[in-house]
């Protein structure tokens, strides 16, 4: 196939999503491209697909005459306020063992900004009971144990320890071991053109911008790019963008992607011009033998509704958040409080400090902040020392203050968040 347009047209084309386009949607559009980009910018970026696999050793018997049969069964806390609990699957059953070592893997995404909280709880499952379909409140309780998804990734080898819980046999434990799947380091540049595309304007041509979505699992698409417009041009080049695999298709090639391009229209109603279906893997065939895909229009016909062209699809192997992790990268977390009379009296209920009248107690907004970004940073710290510092404090008698530590010893030094929470309450109270 030859090039999709003169190295003067692409030069001359206006990209909307730069900010440079004459016409009036131009910040529209740029405001469009940039929401959809960071869809595979934002905190994704520190995502990473990895497999859980669990063992367990001297495990309790369940059994009268022989060993335990068990299978771990995998729960995940919702983040939300209800904080439910969810099944996301189970292992296999491993007969007449105590120190089982399940084959069972269990696919998961770790997100650095989330507190991701699990249990795995240790059944003996009865030859009577199916292991796919069974209650696991029929089956005889084992132990469980519950865990942070940061705890285990954020060990130098990614395995991590666990004394069993809620069992007869204290000296029962599970070992978690944690292995990053090797797609969720690929970084992929992708740059695609389009030619001979259906002119839908009056006085002009179209301004066409292609749209990324994904397949999910339960088979709805789902945005997770736009490029830029281009005024004016049936022959477009869309500039290269970059995107982690994990983000374009949850690390699965084959994983099915919907392009379409539509012709850009101010009042958000853009018009379909044409799509088609593909994969990664086949994005970079066709960058490799320059190959192109026929566009449909809205009823599923060929013809009239141009093609794709691939420009170039290149694959990169970039270290992962979670290999800085492995190699001893720690986070540290420093606070700053505001204490000036901005924030006014810690008896006001408008106050970011205030902590109830008459003896109520709870908590400040300000310990709402703390401990929602201390509970993510904790897992990275090792010896989970935190500094705390405040500005705007005035002792009794003295004069206003900056950069004040928070702590007695003069350092700003605080042991885990409790310690951070009673400084920051100590000094709203003494100064």
């Amino acid at each position: 196939m030859g090039c999709m347009g003169s190295k003067e047209e692409v030069r001359g084309a206006r990209y909307a999503a730069a900010g440079g386009g004459e016409k009036s949607h131009a910040s529209a559009m740029a405001r469009e491209a940039e929401n959809a980009a960071a869809l595979i910018s934002g905190s994704l970026a520190y995502s990473s697909w990895v497999e859980i696999t669990v063992s367990a050793a001297d495990l309790k018997s369940a059994d009268t005459f022989s060993k335990s049969d068990p299978m771990a069964v995998l729960y995940e806390q919702a983040t939300n306020a209800q904080g439910g609990w969810r099944e996301v699957g189970r292992t296999e059953v491993i007969s007449n063992d105590e120190n089982p070592s399940f084959v069972k893997k269990f696919r998961l995404l770790y997100n650095f900004e989330l507190v991701q909280t699990y249990r795995f709880v240790f059944v003996d499952v009865d030859k009577k009971h199916s292991p796919e379909t069974c209650s696991v409140d029929a089956c005889d309780k084992l132990g469980d144990v519950e865990f942070r998804l940061s705890e285990v990734v954020a060990q130098s080898n990614r395995s991590l320890t666990l004394q069993m819980e809620h069992t007869s046999r204290k000296t029962s434990e599970v070992h978690l071991t944690a292995e990053e799947m090797s797609s969720a380091r690929e970084v992929l540049t992708v740059q695609i053109g389009a030619k001979g595309l259906k002119n839908v304007e009056v006085m002009s041509k179209s301004d066409p911008f292609l749209e990324i979505s994904r397949s999910t699992e339960a088979g709805h698409w789902v945005p997770v790019f736009k490029t830029e417009a281009v005024d004016d041009n049936l022959s477009p080049v869309w500039r290269p963008f970059t995107v982690k695999a994990t983000q374009l298709n949850n690390g699965d090639a084959h994983r099915p992607l919907m392009l379409r391009v539509f012709d850009y229209e101010n009042n958000g109603r853009h018009r379909l011009l044409g799509e088609v279906q593909t994969s990664a893997l086949e994005l970079k065939r066709l960058g490799d033998d320059k190959g192109s895909l026929q566009l449909q229009n809205a009823k599923g016909q060929v013809g009239g509704s141009g093609e794709l062209e691939v420009v170039s699809f290149s694959v990169e192997v970039r270290p992962s958040f979670l290999d800085y992790l492995q190699s001893g990268a720690e986070i540290n977390f420093m606070v700053g409080v505001d204490y000036t009379g901005s924030n006014m009296d810690p008896r006001d209920p408008q106050s970011l400090h205030y902590v109830g009248v008459n003896g109520e107690q709870r908590q400040t907004p300000y310990e709402d902040a703390i401990i929602g970004v201390a509970r993510v940073i904790e897992a990275y710290d090792s010896d989970k020392i935190f500094q705390g510092f405040g500005f705007g404090c005035k002792p009794p008698g003295g004069v206003v203050q900056h950069c004040v530590p928070l702590s007695a010893n003069g350092t700003g030094t605080c042991v885990g968040i409790n310690g951070l929470l009673h400084a920051y309450r100590h000094m709203l109270f003494t100064m």
